[in-house]
């Protein structure tokens, strides 16, 4: 259980399947929230990662007691910066694809 926010932290993260087998599901909506931004009950098939900070906070806070109680809640609240990064990535992917579409259209 305390391998999942470290493998999280270092960018490699798990499947919902490997989370359910090992009875982790508390952890789904806070890879989820890195991994796609989707609802934690869709299954995960983008790989563009959207740094949905509004599902992690929500993850976070449904399950605090949980994380709090296992230890790793510090750990968990270090994914908001990584968020962010991956929000303003996927931002700037947005923009230049913009731009490049408003350059080659004149």
């Amino acid at each position: 259980m305390y391998l999942v926010p470290v493998e999280v932290l270092r960018g490699r993260l798990p499947k919902p399947s490997l989370l359910a087998r090992h009875r982790l599901t508390q952890f789904e909506g806070v890879v989820g929230a890195v991994r796609t931004g989707m609802t934690p009950s869709i299954n995960y098939v983008m790989i563009i990662p959207s740094g949905n900070l509004q599902l992690l906070r929500k993850a976070l806070q449904e399950n605090q007691r949980f994380f709090i109680k296992a230890g790793v809640y510090l750990l968990l609240e270090r994914l908001r910066p990584i968020a962010y990064r991956t929000l303003l990535k996927r931002v700037r992917i947005w923009y230049i694809f913009v731009v490049h579409s408003l350059l080659s259209g004149m």
